[in-house]
């Protein structure tokens, strides 16, 4: 159930840093809004989400490109601090309640526990975002293992006639290849490690050794797959000048955000 909510609700947060244009989704204004202002917010500067405005406004085409600056400059940060994730939290919840309560979350009856749930999983989450095997991402390397499947990954993937085709070519091909790697498994350590009971109760464990083979879920790390997350607290040192010009940034980047998100049919 922790991991599921903090899946939904990360839905929600992705939908909105990538144009309508691209992702056939229908936020509502108040969550339009909400996504907007937090692409600019000083709380959720250590999530490095800059690059995802690229892939919005059409500067960058390539997922696996996007992905990997996104990663690059959130592995090499200091973490989000508890404070930072709370106020991430309470701004999309309240501002997205709506779009929420749609995927069958009510923010109302939750109370403190969607806080609680993002804190637990965000360190989980940030180590496995950052794995390198040898000095690629794991990330990145997974997304370029899929595009030898179904071919170049762009923000045209992301609507849902080509979601569709995509996932019917990745069901019709070899899915070890992409499901069994050194990467996935060093994942699954990480996440067997941090939430023992979830993956003993969740009896994925069974059908994983299905797919990857009894030794994938071992616990041994395989060769090569380093973890990369910096360590400490992430923290803005500007001085008044450069935060002058920060200031300019997220003013001119809010506004660019509100003429993408115009277009957006809402409900």
């Amino acid at each position: 159930m922790l991991v599921y909510k903090a899946g939904l609700f990360t839905l929600i947060l992705g939908a909105g840093l990538i144009s309508a244009q691209s992702l056939a989704v229908s936020l509502s204004s108040n969550c339009s809004d909400t996504l907007q202002s937090l692409l600019a917010s000083p709380d959720a500067a250590c999530m490095n989400l800059s690059p995802f405005l690229s892939l919005a406004i059409g500067a960058e085409k390539s997922i696996p490109v996007t992905v990997n600056n996104w990663l690059t400059g959130l592995c090499s940060s200091g973490t989000c601090s508890n404070g930072s994730l709370a106020a991430i939290v309470a701004n999309v919840t309240n501002g997205c309640a709506q779009d929420l309560s749609s995927l069958g979350i009510d923010t109302s009856s939750l109370g403190g526990q969607m806080t609680d749930i993002v804190q637990q999983v965000y360190p989980t989450a940030r180590r496995v975002l950052c794995l390198k095997d040898a000095s690629k991402l794991c990330a990145t390397q997974t997304l370029e293992n899929l595009e030898n499947v179904i071919g170049s990954l762009g923000s045209d993937d992301l609507s849902l006639v080509n979601l569709l085709g995509n996932i019917q070519k990745v069901t019709s091909s070899n899915v070890t290849n992409l499901a069994c790697t050194n990467c996935t498994k060093e994942a699954m350590n990480i996440v067997t490690q941090d939430f023992p009971d979830i993956v003993s109760q969740s009896n994925i464990v069974q059908p994983v050794q299905n797919i990857c083979g009894a030794s994938f879920t071992d616990g041994n790390s395989p060769d090569g797959i380093t973890e990369t997350a910096a360590a400490g607290q992430f923290s803005i040192k500007l001085d008044s000048g450069a935060l002058k010009e920060y200031t300019n940034l997220a003013v001119l980047l809010y506004f660019i955000l509100a003429y993408l998100f115009a277009p957006i049919s809402f409900v």
